[in-house]
């Protein structure tokens, strides 16, 4: 599985492009892009965990757990007019489950890092 490292501090582009979940054998696909962080700072970049590509699927179901298996945030539909904010969770890194409203799509699952600032209210 791939995977990204940084070493550096700074500020980093990166997306996830995922292909075949279609239930045809056609080259068929969705693309998604899925941030693996977001900065919540009010800056206008990056303040949302916002999946492009998903406004196909109203009615989504995604949820979010921190890193003690608390659930932060449910979405049952309307994902697109509320995406996670962030608010009210510290920095960290957050683990999240997309399933879909149809049965023969297998559900997502990964991890999004939610950046703070030492000076930043949550």
């Amino acid at each position: 599985m791939p995977f990204l490292k940084f070493l550096l501090l700074g500020f980093f582009s990166c997306c996830i492009y995922i292909t075949g979940l279609s239930q045809q054998s056609d080259s068929t696909s969705l693309p998604l892009f899925i941030p693996n962080t977001f900065t919540p700072n009010g800056d206008g970049v990056n303040d949302l965990f916002y999946i492009q590509g998903i406004e196909d699927f109203p009615d989504i179901h995604i949820s979010i757990f921190d890193a003690n298996g608390y659930n932060v945030y449910e979405s049952f539909g309307g994902y697109m007019n509320h995406p996670w904010t962030g608010e009210g969770s510290p920095g960290g890194v957050y683990y999240y489950i997309i399933e879909w409203n149809v049965s023969y799509y297998e559900k997502l699952v990964g991890e999004v890092l939610l950046i703070r600032y030492e000076n930043e209210l949550w």
